[in-house]
């Protein structure tokens, strides 16, 4: 499952100020990071979202942190609220109505 279908509040990494520092290694860590991470298969079946995002994630937290800056404007907020219910929602389904467990 996408990453950005899971979490839309990613999108705001395309605001990031990529001329800081901080912004640019975080670039450099999720490239590092994620190129092996993309090349493994065999995902399992019963999760929700890519879970080799984990390794990269705390970076791409700092660009979405980067892409907010100094105030989140309503674009963030709606990404952000639409990202936990989706999460909900995948929790609801998944662990509380048994959906794809055995």
């Amino acid at each position: 499952m996408s990453i950005l279908l899971i979490t839309p509040a990613f999108f705001l990494i395309l605001r990031a100020h990529f001329g800081q520092r901080i912004s640019l290694a975080s670039l450099t860590a999720i490239l590092f990071i994620a190129l092996p991470d993309l090349l493994h298969g065999g995902n399992g079946f019963t999760q929700f979202g890519y879970r080799h995002t984990l390794d990269f994630m705390p970076f791409m937290l700092i660009l979405v942190a980067s892409g907010i800056y100094k105030q989140i404007d309503i674009l963030a907020k709606i990404l952000i609220i639409l990202s936990i219910l989706v999460n909900l929602w995948g929790v609801v389904m998944i662990s509380g109505l048994g959906i794809w467990t055995m």
